[in-house]
């Protein structure tokens, strides 16, 4: 093979994620990606074969342990495992390994660090990890999953995910909420509805979730109060538990309420 066969069968970074809706004056997205295996895993390795961007993503950094170095962290990990994905159960005691892929980026106006952090993802699962955990979302994924999507798709490393309460729990009725968009440097949300509105206020989260996660920004005003990105009909508030919306738990220093008015 000569050299130019040789370039040309080189793997290329992927076109850098875009945020077709970004408004600046954001806050730092983070967040944290956990593979597990039985076997150790090389941390050094060429990530353009698995959908890194062409863009260099200074703020992914990679760590790997083992069972012995954090029990605690690791039994906590097994056990959402465990609860998640009961299929898993048997395999837990084999898991020896985790694989931490962490990110942050001040205000991105793309994604590429999170493509970036991705890529670092499908490096574990193809060399032999088992599942991953996307903190922030509180999702997990298989090894299967993950890999049968092309390099280039945003689906899973982008994902949020919206909660659905189908009983009253607050002044207002049941409850929505988002977690996930601590990854995209936005806060989460939360909201209140009578059940038989609950549905149609949690398609709304996810509606206002992914304009947030494509770049828009809610505006503050008057302290706690925001402007709404849409036609009207509600609000964007701090949110404070208590009586009217009773606490749940956010990987998520901000969240926002959506309040009818």
């Amino acid at each position: 093979m000569g050299i130019k066969d040789w370039f040309s069968k080189r793997p290329t970074p992927q076109p850098v994620w875009r945020r077709p809706f970004f408004e600046p004056g954001g806050r730092k997205a983070e967040g944290e990606f956990f593979c597990y295996s039985e076997k150790p895993i090389p941390t050094s390795f060429d990530l353009a074969a698995f959908g890194y961007p062409e863009v260099k993503q200074p703020g992914v950094g990679v760590r790997s342990d083992g069972r012995e170095d954090d029990p605690d962290s690791f039994a906590s990990g097994l056990a959402s495992l465990a609860e998640s994905l009961p299929s898993f159960v048997s395999q837990i005691e084999s898991v020896q390994f985790r694989h931490v892929i962490v990110f942050d980026e001040l205000d991105p106006k793309d994604l590429g660090y999170l493509q970036a952090a991705w890529a670092s993802v499908r490096y574990f699962l193809h060399h032999g990890a088992l599942v991953v955990h996307d903190l922030r979302a509180n999702r997990w994924r298989t090894a299967r999953e993950v890999l049968a999507l092309p390099a280039d798709d945003p689906t899973q490393a982008c994902a949020w995910r919206i909660y659905v309460e189908s009983e009253p729990t607050s002044a207002h009725g049941c409850l929505t909420y988002s977690s996930g968009l601590a990854k995209f440097g936005r806060p989460d949300l939360i909201a209140a509805a009578p059940p038989k509105d609950i549905t149609a206020v949690s398609d709304l989260l996810n509606k206002i979730a992914a304009d947030l996660a494509n770049g828009r920004r809610p505006i503050l005003s008057d302290g706690a109060k925001a402007a709404a990105a849409t036609d009207g009909g509600f609000v964007f508030e701090a949110y404070v538990p208590g009586f009217e919306l009773p606490p749940r738990d956010f990987f998520n220093d901000e969240v926002l309420r959506i309040k009818f008015v």
